[in-house]
């Protein structure tokens, strides 16, 4: 079949079940701070749910701001929920938050923002953490 102009028709892709449960994105990831990189994979659907869940506790705890804290825990939690090896297993689980923490806070905005953007998600959450970090650092006394 040709169309009026002479063009054949485009090929339709039709979808089957791996395009939809085996669709996730994932980047591989530099983290200068570790000497390495990382798969940081798109957030599903139940985990962006699940973040948005967490956030609205902490509301219901009476954190109405976005602290420092509250911003770095929510960063390690992105990650646990995104960084991934090469076959889309997750590397942390939700009780690895405490340790993550602990990082350069470099890397955990590099990653959680890593994480945002591949889930297609506004990076306006990062943006609004490397603010509050840009606050403490100048506001931080000096040695």
């Amino acid at each position: 079949m040709t169309r009026k102009n002479g063009s054949k028709p485009e090929k339709i892709k039709i979808l089957g079940r791996a395009d939809f449960v085996e669709s996730f994105k994932r980047e591989l990831v530099p983290v200068p701070a570790l000497g390495g990189s990382v798969f940081i994979g798109e957030l599903s659907s139940i985990q962006i749910i699940e973040f948005n869940e967490r956030i609205k506790k902490m509301k219901l705890k009476g954190k109405k701001n976005v602290s420092l804290s509250t911003s770095v825990e929510l960063m390690a939690l992105l990650i646990s929920m995104s960084a991934c090896d090469e076959n889309d297993n997750l590397l942390f689980t939700e009780a690895d938050v405490k340790a993550l923490i602990r990082n350069n806070p470099e890397t955990l905005l590099i990653l959680s923002a890593k994480a945002l953007e591949v889930s297609g998600m506004a990076n306006v959450a990062a943006n609004e953490v490397k603010s509050q970090l840009k606050k403490v650092s100048v506001s931080s006394p000096t040695n």
